[in-house]
This record gives C-alpha cells, structure tokens and sequence, in this order.
C-alpha cells in the first residue's frame, strides 16, 4: 500500500470517529477503585489433585505502577530475597526445590500490587515453608541488604535492563500507555541511573513501609487426603 491510500483511508476511518476527551491517569479511575482487604489475609485449602504436592504464595501488598521509585526499591529487594531463598528454603532447610521473590506493581487496580514468593512443595512442608517466607520478610524489613548482595542486585538489573531497552516490544508496551499510567518518558530513561543510586537503606525503608501486618497475605494449598 502507497502512502497516498493509506493517508486516506486513516482520514476516512480514524477521521470518523467523534470527538473525546484526551486520555489520561484519571480516565476510568472511578471504575478503578476498589477497596482493599484488611490483612493479614491467610487461607489454607486442601483441594483435590492429580499430583501429591502442595503450593504456597506468601507476601504483602506492594507499590503502584505509578510510584516508580518505590516500584524500583521494591525490585532490587526481589533479587536479594530470591537469592537469600534459594540458600535457606531450599539448601539449608529443603522446604522447597525452586523459589524467589517477585515484586509486581499494581497496573489495573490501585493499592494490589504485590511483593510474594510462590512455590511447589511437600504437602508437610507447606506450612513451614509459608513461615519461613514471612520470618524472611520480617528480618529484611528490620535489616535489609548486605554491601555485597546491594552490588549483585545492581549489576542483575543493570543487565536486564540493558537488554530490555534494546528491545522495540519495550517500548511499544511502555510508549503506549504513559499517559493512562501515569508514568512520564523521563522516568522510564533515568531508570539505570536511579537503580543504581539507590541505598541499602532506601531498600529497607522501603520494604518495611509496605510489609506491614495489615498488608500480609498468606495461601497454603495441600492435596486432600
């Protein structure tokens, strides 16, 4: 197709539909806003499964897309738990095969991001596993990250973002949607600067105001006997 036909038929088309308010943060917000439970949530169901194995997801509600900076220090704590996870849950105490941490901010509904660690395991172990997690957050959030485990999650997310800024489907996610997120083009730019900036103690700081009782969610599912 020429650039002649395709100018016209977008004028045809597009030109067609009616005027609207510019899109923005507050569009759709009222349909947005749903109350939050009051935590610490904890369920434990035993369900019917094909494979004797029990899951937990254990966390706290997390940040807002739109509190970048939050979002971030969030992030680095992801790695450092995930890390520190891998050597206590599964080496030294053999409660789980595989785990890490996950921070995923709220995109949709505001105040359900999440910060949680999920995982497989022995349905005798589940309960402790989930314990475990949570005695995990508790001593992050009174002492955070070591000197060394702060430059590991730095040069982590150096890396991934390297490869990530590289790429168009990035941008075309990102560039799509900054006005209805909130989120500005300059705050996605100084992204490897900012993480790079950061503190043990903002990490901590950070962690601690969102782990809180009231935030906490627990789910444990075991096979029914």
């Amino acid at each position: 197709m020429d650039l002649e036909a395709a100018t016209r038929l977008t004028r045809q088309y597009l030109g067609a539909l009616p005027a609207r308010p510019r899109i923005s943060d507050k569009t759709l917000s009222a349909l947005r806003a749903i109350p939050r439970p009051q935590g610490p949530i904890s369920v434990g169901k035993s369900v019917d499964t094909l494979t004797p194995q029990g899951a937990v997801l254990a966390g706290f509600f997390g940040a807002d897309l739109r509190d970048v900076r939050d979002g971030r220090l969030l992030n680095l704590a992801a790695r450092v738990l995930s890390t520190r996870m891998t050597k206590i849950l599964r080496e030294d105490k053999q409660l789980v095969y595989s785990i890490g941490s996950s921070s995923e901010p709220a995109l949709v509904y505001p105040g359900f991001g999440s910060f949680a660690a999920i995982a497989p395991t022995d349905p005798g172990k589940a309960a402790a596993l989930a314990a475990a997690v949570e005695e995990m957050y508790t001593v992050f959030a009174k002492h955070g990250p070591t000197p060394d485990e702060l430059a590991v999650a730095k040069k982590q997310m150096t890396n991934l973002l390297d490869e990530m800024l590289k790429t168009p489907d990035f941008w075309k996610s990102r560039l799509s949607t900054l006005d209805y997120r909130g989120v500005g083009l300059d705050e996605l730019l100084e992204a490897p600067a900012q993480y790079q900036q950061f503190t043990g103690r903002d990490i901590r700081e950070a962690f601690a105001r969102y782990d809180r009782p009231e935030a906490r969610f627990r789910f444990v599912i075991t096979p029914r006997s």
